[in-house]
């Protein structure tokens, strides 16, 4: 069974993951957003999506939280968050480490970055492209483990990295 998935921020990389990951059997069931019209039309593509008010109602909701949020909030919202053991982090910045989501760590949670190797100019073509992209990884071992899948799921191609090779 596929782990449930929340969406923390609804931009073009959270959007385009989101629908793709939900066409490919993912309950993507939970989304929050700065902007409610960000995170409506991120739930627009996922039938069975909830808007949620914050972070934490998404947390509460997946067992794998996506923070898809610019790279300066990341480590705010994963120290907002009360993680659960064997929760999994993850966050999609091409420049960060794991280390951002230490907090998630702290408290049993898992960490990984997936990262699409891939720029959009717009919400359908994100959504059209995101498939086949390559996805750079990172990560402990279960936080791999569940990153790797979705990355499978979307045909992707893999490369791991190691937390110094980010840069």
């Amino acid at each position: 069974m596929k782990p449930t998935i929340g969406f923390v921020g609804a931009g073009m990389t959270g959007t385009a993951l989101a629908a793709r990951l939900w066409q490919r059997g993912y309950p993507v069931v939970a989304v929050s957003s700065r902007s409610m019209g960000s995170a409506r039309r991120l739930a627009s593509f996922v039938s069975g999506c909830t808007v949620c008010d914050g972070p934490q109602q998404v947390a509460d909701l997946a067992s794998v939280v996506f923070i898809t949020t610019p790279d300066d909030v990341i480590a705010d919202i994963a120290a907002g968050i009360r993680w659960r053991p064997g929760q999994i982090a993850v966050h999609c910045s091409g420049v960060h480490s794991t280390d951002i989501l230490e907090p998630a760590g702290k408290h049993g949670a898992h960490a990984c970055c997936l990262h699409p190797l891939q720029t959009f100019a717009g919400i359908e073509e994100a959504i059209d492209n995101i498939s086949g992209s390559t996805f750079a990884l990172e990560g402990d071992e279960a936080g791999l483990a569940a990153a790797r899948g979705m990355a499978q799921a979307l045909d992707g191609n893999i490369i791991l990295l190691k937390a110094g090779d980010k840069a």
